[in-house]
């Protein structure tokens, strides 16, 4: 007895879709898309926004300035950012010090409670030590400075005229032996320009008339006459070469005759 299998077909659930359910679930893939696409572009949107925050934010930094011709360290606050610095607060661990005098002794560097403002490329700076006299004490070369301050942020929208401020805080860290330790050439700037100007002035407004003041020696010459003088002289030192070397020259040789013995005897008699 022979069996035959009949082939059944594969039933697949879009087989029966009519148009209008294909038309669905193409409206919505194309929803999906485009959420999809919509978030991205949200995401991109506020990336750059933020961005656009950063870079308008204020940046505070504290670093340390060597100034070659007076070997001067300076400790400088400087606002690097685009807007304006409010409300600056510097901490520092350990407490910053400096050398007083030669002999070693010490105090405590005098930095303000806060500083109110700093606008975009404003600066704050004061002396905190000279390299030659620090060596002669103990003070640590490191320091870590932390800065604390507040900006302001675009106007809201939902009460107009107030900003929203913003909390920043930064630590750096300095080392004082790494200026140093550096080796430079000292060139001369505008600060020794004005320091020769200042002597000038002093030497000038010394100078006054009269018996016991100090004023100022001038040695006056007449130029052209001494020229003319000393033209004079070399003419007459050069006659009276001329004259030398024509007297010579016109002298006549002394005949001797060569028969004589004694020529001087006969000259004598």
């Amino acid at each position: 007895m022979f069996s035959t299998n009949a082939v059944h077909p594969i039933a697949f659930p879009w087989a029966e879709a009519t148009a209008a359910t294909w038309s669905a679930m193409a409206a919505l893939g194309t929803l999906l898309v485009a959420l999809i696409a919509a978030g991205f572009a949200w995401r991109q949107v506020n990336e750059a926004r933020r961005l656009r925050e950063e870079q308008a934010e204020p940046y505070v930094a504290v670093f340390l300035e060597l100034d070659y011709v007076t070997s001067s360290i300076d400790l400088v606050v400087k606002n690097f950012g685009n807007t304006a610095a409010f409300d600056i607060c510097i901490s520092s661990e350990p407490v910053l010090e400096r050398s007083k005098d030669d002999a070693g002794n010490v105090e405590e560097v005098k930095m303000p409670a806060v500083i109110k403002t700093l606008v975009p490329g404003q600066e704050w700076r004061s002396l905190l030590d000279f390299s030659t006299s620090r060596a002669k004490t103990k003070l640590p070369n490191h320091y870590d400075l932390t800065v604390n301050f507040t900006s302001q942020g675009p106007v809201k929208l939902a009460r107009k005229g107030e900003r929203r401020t913003k909390e920043h805080a930064y630590t750096y860290s300095l080392d004082i032996a790494a200026l140093e330790s550096t080796q430079y050439v000292v060139r001369y700037n505008i600060h020794n320009v004005a320091k020769e100007l200042k002597k000038i002035r002093d030497a000038v407004e010394k100078w006054r008339e009269g018996v016991g003041q100090r004023g100022m020696a001038v040695w006056v010459r007449d130029g052209h006459a001494k020229d003319e003088r000393r033209r004079a002289e070399l003419a007459e030192v050069r006659a009276q070469r001329e004259a030398l070397t024509s007297k010579i020259l016109s002298t006549e040789p002394v005949k001797v005759d060569p028969t004589d013995e004694h020529p001087g005897d006969g000259a004598q008699a």
